[in-house]
C-alpha cells in the first residue's frame, strides 16, 4: 500500500485526491494522516533529490502542436501538427509529426 500512495504522490496527487483514489480504484478508506505520514517519511529523500547539482548544460525542448483541418478522401478531418524547438546549444530539432520525427545535432552535415 505505501508503493501505491508513493507512487500517486510523486505524479502530484495532493493528500485528498490520494484518499478519493484509494476510495474509488481499491474500495479502501485510507486517512490522510497515513498518507501524510507515508509522504513525510521520504520528504528528506526529495529534497535532496531536487538540491543535487546538474550537469553543466541541461536541453530544454518545447514542445507544442495545433490542429488544423484538413480535406483528406473528399472529407474535411482534423489533424494535429507536432512542433518541438529545443534551446539547447548545438542541438536542432526539425519538425514532429505523428509519423517521424527528426533529430540532428547542428554541428552534423
Amino acid at each position: 500500500m505505501h508503493d501505491k500512495i508513493l507512487f500517486l504522490y510523486a505524479q502530484g496527487m495532493m493528500t485528498p485526491a490520494i484518499v478519493t483514489t484509494f476510495r474509488e480504484m481499491y474500495g479502501a478508506d485510507v486517512s490522510a494522516t497515513l498518507i501524510s505520514k507515508v509522504t513525510d517519511a521520504v520528504t528528506e529523500q526529495v529534497v535532496e533529490w531536487q538540491s543535487r547539482s546538474l550537469g553543466a548544460t541541461q536541453p530544454i525542448v518545447y514542445l507544442g502542436s495545433i490542429v488544423v483541418k484538413i480535406r483528406q478522401d473528399k472529407k474535411v478531418i482534423n489533424k494535429a501538427i507536432y512542433l518541438a524547438r529545443s534551446a539547447a546549444p548545438g542541438v536542432l530539432i526539425g519538425r514532429i509529426s505523428a509519423r517521424c520525427s527528426t533529430t540532428r545535432r547542428t554541428d552534423e552535415k
